[in-house]
């Protein structure tokens, strides 16, 4: 009876133990979810902040931070708290938030395919299966069309794990189309497919994946076939290349992004993956820190890593990108296992990282990686609409070809061109009528 009774209240004390500890991690989760909403909230002024992300669950290279089993995260400021979107393992990559912060796109990059979900991961839906040049099955980016009030995709064939590709030496390029489709809801129009970028007139490139287009669908950040310079920033309506990485970038660079907004911004990685150099097309270029530990030189640890996937948000003020908090003396495998995603705001001026938010808080061997953020601006449009003259477009080409052409970057019949009588003669920009942003050459 005695020994009844003693195994009894061991019984009893263990269940109370394990109790109290699922307690204290669950009350210690609490409170990391309480801190980083706070915090996700202060660097947003208030404004509701959704983030996906990719969670690596093992590692099998020292080349590949997450390994192939993965799990797609997203972080709620309004839910407080963070959540598995997709919980099957797959070799997910590049998840997108769409413009209007409902749904959730992502790309299976084992199995070449491109899928769909809403916001509460509910209606996984296949978008692409891709399986040749002509039917890509890799989204890289999104773009409302305010004017017509529809979403795009862009797609096409993602290399980015060949050799080189990422150091942006790309040799071997398959990238000769890159095809938008107007997206409703879950599910795409393939009929109303289009080519926004052809490789036979402008140079293919070595990877669709960091093809990213500005609001208004004229411009695009890209990886083209140039070799060291394998960045670059395309004028969609001519088929140019109009920017390249220039020197003072250092010798390599990688992921290009392309300003969300009309600004005619776009960055890149530098060498060793500590700092983003940021163009401004037709203007000035400056280079600042990105890595975590820049903006707290205090705090004892630094980012063997640096910083790695750099992607801008909905509002050009934000981007996000990961980092490994290593310690002297780790390897690159020890570091690898630890990386964090972490949220970014420019200042104003877009000469630096002025304040960084930690979202992720994964333990030792788990890697929190290559996301992205949606910033509620209140209307979707409100973010397209507010430059009248947002870009140049390329002189020469419009003088010779004598053409206009519409937001999607189509030749407008003469009989639809709206001159604006405010312009001199021989003007040529961005024309935003009666809610219409057409292209003009005058």
């Amino acid at each position: 009876m005695n020994q009844i009774l003693a195994n009894g209240i061991g019984c009893y004390l263990s269940i109370l133990l394990l109790l109290c500890t699922a307690s204290v991690y669950s009350q210690a989760n609490d409170s990391t979810n309480t801190v980083t909403t706070s915090q996700l909230l202060a660097i947003s002024n208030g404004k509701r902040v959704k983030l996906v992300w990719e969670r690596g669950l093992d590692q099998t290279t020292p080349a590949d931070n997450l390994g192939p089993n993965r799990n797609l995260v997203v972080f709620d400021t309004d839910e407080k708290k963070e959540r598995v979107l997709q919980s099957t393992s797959a070799r997910y990559d590049f998840p997108i938030i769409t413009r209007d912060g409902t749904r959730v796109i992502w790309n299976d990059m084992a199995a070449g395919e491109a899928w769909i979900c809403n916001w509460d991961g509910s209606s996984k839906t296949l978008l692409l299966k891709g399986d040749t040049i002509s039917n890509p099955g890799f989204i890289a980016s999104t773009r409302w069309d305010s004017a017509a009030g529809v979403e795009y995709v862009y797609a096409g064939i993602a290399n980015a794990n060949r050799a080189g590709c990422d150091l942006g030496r790309c040799g071997d390029a398959v990238n000769t189309y890159v095809y938008s489709y107007p997206l409703t809801g879950l599910a795409i129009s393939a009929s109303q497919k289009r080519i926004v970028w052809d490789g036979t007139k402008g140079g293919t490139l070595c990877t669709v994946t960091y093809f990213q287009v500005s609001a208004d669908g004229l411009f695009a950040a890209a990886q083209p076939t140039l070799g060291e310079n394998c960045l670059g920033y395309l004028d969609l309506t001519t088929n140019q290349i109009v920017q390249t990485r220039l020197s003072s970038a250092g010798p390599l660079g990688c992921r290009p992004n392309a300003a969300p907004d009309n600004s005619r911004r776009w960055l890149h990685l530098m060498a060793g993956h500590s700092w983003v150099h940021m163009y401004q097309y037709g203007g000035k270029d400056n280079s600042f820190w990105a890595r975590p530990d820049s903006a707290y030189p205090n705090m004892g640890i630094w980012s063997y890593g640096g910083f790695e996937a750099p992607r801008w948000s909905n509002n050009v003020r934000f981007m996000t990108g990961g980092a490994s908090m290593a310690l002297p003396g780790w390897t690159w495998d020890q570091a690898s296992f630890n990386y964090q995603f972490y949220l970014e705001r420019f200042d104003a001026g877009f000469t630096k990282v002025e304040k960084i938010v930690q979202v992720s808080h994964a333990p030792s061997h788990q890697s929190e990686f290559n996301g992205m953020a949606w910033i509620d601006n209140g209307n979707v449009t409100s973010l397209l609409l507010n430059h009248k003259q947002s870009s140049q477009i390329n002189t020469k080409f419009c003088a010779q070809a004598k053409a206009a052409f519409d937001f999607r970057g189509r030749r407008m019949a003469p009989s639809s061109i709206r001159l604006n009588e405010t312009r001199s003669a021989g003007s040529q920009g961005i024309l935003i009528e009666n809610g219409k942003i057409q292209v003009m050459q005058y």
